[in-house]
């Protein structure tokens, strides 16, 4: 049985739901519209973050790193399991 927080949180959620899908292309458009007004500010962000900065660039590498470790195992060991006739020879 749910309690009454619980049924609350559902139709919040649902009524926050079709709200974004109504809103959906307005939403869009404001992101886009967004972006192109800051696009300058946000691009040398990012370049600054991950390419001038080499600190700044070893830690978001890092935190990538971490974020995405079992991807990252999960690839290796495919990639080791397609090239293990090479890797023998």
């Amino acid at each position: 049985m749910m309690i009454k927080g619980e049924i609350w949180r559902a139709k919040q959620a649902a009524r926050v739901k079709a709200w974004r899908e109504a809103n959906q292309a307005r939403i869009r458009a404001y992101r886009r519209q967004y972006y192109l007004a800051h696009r300058d500010a946000i691009l040398s962000g990012q370049n600054a973050r991950r390419k001038a900065n080499p600190e700044a660039r070893r830690v978001y590498e890092a935190a990538w790193r971490e974020r995405n470790r079992e991807k990252l195992r999960a690839y290796k060991q495919a990639w080791r399991e397609r090239n293990r006739k090479r890797l023998r020879e």
